[in-house]
């Protein structure tokens, strides 16, 4: 959240979606904000230019919402709007063991960058060890998200 938006408590969001407009449409959200984590009620959201302006339950004071800057929201799983066979969310991919054709582990995911080309798997391995691994076909075999793990062909390389 970037800061407040009048008096009544509602805050201004900087959506980091592929689906902005999701937003507009969901009725709970996760405010993640410090340590803190809890579950708010959205009363109402509007687009305002390349933000989305929110209402939240129990943040009704001008006070109150400026606390919650720089707070991040999210929703939960069930919320998020399936997409197309073989597309992933971040959070799906984040977590899953990583594997070789052969059944070798080569670590598991910590992170994904975002190239604009294609998406980058950060793979560590049990020492410590991150690869980069480009989420290619002809890399990356398969993702079975049900299974935790990703099958791929690492580079020689690597």
């Amino acid at each position: 959240m970037t800061k407040p938006h009048g008096v009544h408590g509602a805050v201004r969001v900087a959506p980091v979606t592929d689906f902005p407009d999701h937003l507009l449409t969901i009725r709970d959200v996760v405010i993640v904000h410090d340590l803190d984590k809890r579950t708010a009620a959205v009363e109402s959201a509007q687009p305002a230019g390349r933000f989305v302006v929110m209402k939240l339950a129990g943040i009704d004071t001008l006070e109150a919402a400026d606390q919650l800057r720089g707070a991040a929201l999210g929703i939960a799983a069930a919320d998020v709007r399936p997409l197309p066979p073989g597309q992933f969310y971040v959070f799906q991919i984040v977590g899953l063991r990583v594997r070789t054709r052969e059944g070798e582990l080569v670590g598991e995911v910590t992170d994904v960058l975002r190239t604009g080309s294609n998406d980058v798997y950060v793979v560590r391995s049990a020492v410590g060890r991150d690869t980069l691994l480009p989420a290619v076909e002809g890399v990356i075999e398969t993702i079975d998200v049900a299974a935790g793990e990703i099958v791929a062909r690492v580079p020689e390389w690597i």
